[in-house]
């Protein structure tokens, strides 16, 4: 992962408030050219509040760092399709951005732009039919589009196909999952109900949503992949910000010379049971475990996982701020933040969360058999965050 320093993480902050994609290489680039007229360049807020945060080194400004395309991100870690990855740059050090990369292998009319296939191709991902051939407009291009989806990101476009169809079930009327750090998720199936009322002698339109199972449903894509983007958002809090102190205590339970079998009573024992358990069944170890370990429960879990765990901390902690899938931090931090992401990444790729959650919607599906040295390139990956 190519490291950079805090004013570089600045300069580029200002390229990103102008809207400049590429590499670190080329915003850095485009800064050097117009750091003489930055003032000029755009009246924006938030791109000014950047330049003037540059111009006078303001040590309380937080840059903003944003996942690359983050819902296909999540769909192709969670698919293992190893296609999606290498579309979405996780497995090199170039950047990638997935939607000129398909957009570019689709042989669609003239009249249709970038912008036209990444709102259909967002849009598809979250289960959506109709944004799709509104954006595209003519039968020709939606097949040349989902002819590109089915060969370029084959797992991702299974996934949505089959989370439409087969694992939507008609007698239900909401779907629950438990997500590896407890988080419990609830989506309930709501079916819209038109009627009229009257009021001062005149009929109204209205119409209202019910909780009840409905034929066909499009909310299983976006819900878990929403459900998984929270999930990192919330390790990323708990990851960049763990306390050294409880770092330090951790690590001298698990090197501690006491009986590895003994448990004792204590109040947290339940809930270090049930986010080991959660790990066994995902593979996905949360953070917030960290919270409740003590010396009563230290043998309820491996101590040679919980040491990888922390050694995968940072070694100063810091304060995150996001909003959904853009982390805000000082610029000391940005490649701090840039390797947490891409531990939680990781971590994510070696996991089965998919058949985790798809188990608690009765749909199973086999684990799959995961290329692991995928997960070793995304943690070296440059552009998981832009």
């Amino acid at each position: 992962m190519e490291l950079l320093n805090p004013l570089q993480y600045l300069a580029i902050d200002v390229a990103n408030n102008a809207d400049i994609k590429g590499s670190w290489k080329q915003r850095l680039y485009w800064f050097r050219r117009n750091e003489h007229r930055l003032e000029k360049v755009s009246g924006d807020p938030l791109y000014q509040a950047a330049v003037h945060a540059y111009r006078n080194r303001n040590g309380k400004y937080l840059i903003g760092l944003d996942a690359q395309a983050s819902g296909i991100q999540m769909l192709a870690i969670l698919t293992h399709d190893e296609k999606a990855i290498f579309h979405c740059g996780l497995d090199s050090q170039s950047y990638k951005d997935i939607y000129t990369e398909l957009f570019k292998k689709m042989k669609l009319s003239s009249e249709i732009t970038r912008k036209d296939a990444k709102k259909a191709l967002m849009t598809h991902c979250f289960g959506s039919e109709l944004n799709p051939q509104r954006r595209l407009k003519t039968d020709e291009n939606l097949r040349e589009f989902y002819r590109v989806l089915n060969e370029e990101i084959p797992k991702v476009s299974d996934f949505i196909e089959a989370s439409l169809t087969v694992m939507w079930n008609p007698k239900a009327s909401s779907y629950q999952w438990t997500m590896p750090d407890g988080f419990n998720v609830d989506l309930k199936v709501m079916v819209p109900i038109n009627t009229t009322i009257k009021f001062k002698d005149k009929d109204w339109k209205v119409q209202f949503e019910v909780n009840e199972p409905r034929k066909q449903g499009r909310e299983l894509p976006s819900a878990i992949t929403h459900s998984t983007d929270a999930l990192v958002m919330r390790e990323m809090i708990r990851r960049c910000n763990f306390p050294t102190e409880k770092k330090q205590y951790i690590q001298r339970l698990i090197y501690k010379e006491f009986n590895t079998t003994d448990v004792y009573p204590s109040e947290d024992n339940t809930e270090v049971e049930r986010l080991w358990n959660l790990y066994i069944d995902s593979g996905f170890l949360s953070v917030k475990i960290l919270n409740h370990i003590n010396g009563a429960n230290i043998n309820l879990i491996d101590r040679s996982v919980i040491l990888e765990l922390l050694n995968s901390l940072p070694i100063e902690p810091f304060h995150v701020s996001p909003i959904h899938d853009c982390f805000y931090i000082h610029p000391k931090y940005g490649n701090d933040l840039r390797k947490q992401y891409n531990q939680v990444l990781k971590q994510l790729w070696d996991s089965n969360l998919l058949a985790h959650i798809l188990k608690h919607i009765d749909v199973s599906i086999s684990k799959d058999s995961i290329n692991k040295s995928i997960g070793s390139k995304i943690l070296n990956c440059n552009y998981s965050l832009t």
